[in-house]
Order: structure tokens, then C-alpha cells, then sequence
């Protein structure tokens, strides 16, 4: 009898940490459009967190539960599974009050994976043997695990291609003037923010600084093209008065209005590798106003 009290409870503990953070991120990805990152770094988060702060209030209050419906429906005549049921939502829905209507849904899951191992193992007899019990939530987690191996897997490959070929050139055409600049590199995953992007122009001085600069008149048109690259993405950034502007970038091509003053101009290109490429140059327009 507390053999199989003991299977139930190991086995319940283990679905409810291993569902709860599923749900959670499924709620908020879907749902609530509020989660970021990668499906299964989130969950592992989850799980952790539900794994230290979850699992003591699970034994302390889902445990209890348990043994007093058992206790119950074992007297009953009639309507055992219906009592057992009953008896685990309602501490279910009661508890989940004090978190609110999201925090409910958890609680109720938890007692609703409580009450169907409870059932299948001490109602049906399921001849199902403890280990393969126990081999269901490591099953799940390593399914949900193989989109993010993968996702791994190909961030090594780019990063190890990154890391063997030289920082590519970039060809800069303004108003048909062309000049090559070396720019810094930083590689980041899709899921991570490890570059941080420089998006702070700033004026030029009148003295050179040892940049690239472009005696312009006009609106100055910018073609952008990275060495070996076929396709990448763009963002530029000027100074517009004392207001940092993001350029409108078309394709590999952005326009600079003529009003600026004189200043610093910085650019950053990510390639389908998330190689991040990043350079800056000035143009002299002689407004110094």
C-alpha cells in the first residue's frame, strides 16, 4: 500500500515540475506574447526555479490532499473516484486564490496530475512498472530538449566558421565616393544578447580622429556592401540636433539628409551567421552650427 503511495508521489512530483514550467512558457509565448528566447532554455529556467520554490509547497500541500482523499474514498460506498476528484481540486482552486486566476491554473494542474496517477495506479492497478513510470517526464524533457540541441549545434558550426575565416571588408559608396573600412566583430547567437551594438553618434571634431572621413554636399546616399556576404541586415545611426535617429535602411543602401552637422556616423550589419559588424565614419558638410 505505501509502496504504491510512494510511486504515485514521486511520480506525480515529477510530471507536475516537469509540466509546470511547459504551461507557463506556452501561456506566455502564445497567450500572453511576453516570452523571449528559446522555447527549451526557458523551460529549463522554469524548471529550476519551479524545482527549489515549488517542490516543498507541492509536498506540503498536494501530499496531504492526497492522503485525505484516499482516506475519504476508502470509506465511501459509492461515487470513489468522483470524492477522490472533488477532493483534490477544491484545496486546488482554494490555494490558486491567494496567486490569482494564472497562479490557479498551476494549482489545478498539479492536483489534476496528482488525482489521475493517483487513479491510475490505486484505482486501476495499472501493472505499469515504476521505472517506466518514471522514464515518462525524462522522456518529455528530452523531446522538448531536441529543438534547442539543434539550435546549439548549428550556433557552433556558425561560430567555429566565424571564428576560422578573416573579419570581412566593408565597401562604403557615398555620394559614388568608395571606401573600404576594417570593422570589430562580435558573433551572438538569435537567443542571446552578448554584442552590444554602438548606436551613439556623436559630432566631429575639427580635428581628424583616425576614422574614415567623407567631405559630402546634399543629402548623402550610403551603399553598404560586406565582403563574401551575399545577405545581411543594417542598422544606422546620425544625430539629428541633440536626437539619435535610426536611418531608414533600404536594402544595402541608407540617405543621410543634408541638415546635419558635421558628426560621426555608426553603422552595424548582421549577417545570416549573427556575425555582427561594426564601423563608424564622418562626414564634413561644413555645418558646424
Amino acid at each position: 500500500m505505501w509502496k504504491k503511495r510512494i510511486k504515485v508521489w514521486t511520480v506525480s512530483l515529477l510530471l507536475s515540475l516537469l509540466a509546470l514550467p511547459i504551461v507557463n512558457v506556452l501561456i506566455e509565448t502564445f497567450v500572453l506574447n511576453g516570452e523571449e528566447g528559446s522555447f527549451f532554455t526557458n523551460v529549463q529556467f522554469l524548471f529550476m526555479v519551479f524545482a527549489v520554490y515549488a517542490t516543498p509547497v507541492i509536498i506540503l500541500t498536494a501530499i496531504p490532499v492526497q492522503l485525505l482523499a484516499a482516506y475519504v474514498a476508502g470509506k465511501a460506498k459509492r461515487f470513489k473516484v468522483l470524492l477522490s476528484f472533488l477532493i483534490h481540486i477544491i484545496p486546488a482552486v482554494q490555494i490558486g486564490l491567494f496567486g490569482g486566476i494564472g497562479f490557479i491554473s498551476l494549482t489545478v494542474l498539479v492536483a489534476l496530475i496528482f488525482f489521475t496517477v493517483d487513479y491510475l495506479i490505486m484505482y486501476k492497478e495499472t501493472s505499469i512498472k515504476f521505472r517506466y513510470l518514471l522514464f515518462v517526464p525524462f522522456s518529455l524533457l528530452l523531446l522538448f530538449s531536441v529543438p534547442d540541441l539543434l539550435n546549439r549545434t548549428e550556433d557552433a558550426i556558425d561560430y567555429n566558421l566565424i571564428k576560422a575565416k578573416e573579419t570581412p571588408n566593408v565597401h562604403l559608396t557615398v555620394n559614388e565616393e568608395k571606401i573600404t573600412i576594417k570593422p570589430s566583430s562580435c558573433w551572438s547567437s538569435d537567443d542571446r544578447e552578448g554584442c552590444g551594438k554602438d548606436t551613439e553618434p556623436y559630432l566631429l571634431p575639427i580635428d581628424p580622429i583616425g576614422i574614415e572621413e567623407l567631405a559630402v554636399s546634399g543629402d548623402v546616399e550610403v551603399v553598404v556592401t560586406v565582403e563574401d556576404e551575399e545577405s545581411y541586415t543594417m542598422n544606422a545611426y546620425y544625430l539629428d540636433g541633440n536626437e539619435v535617429v535610426q536611418v531608414d535602411v533600404t536594402g544595402n543602401t541608407f540617405t543621410l539628409p543634408s541638415h546635419i552637422h558635421e558628426q560621426v556616423v555608426k553603422v552595424s550589419v548582421t549577417t545570416d551567421m549573427q556575425q555582427i559588424l561594426s564601423f563608424s565614419f564622418g562626414i564634413r558638410n561644413g555645418n558646424r552650427n
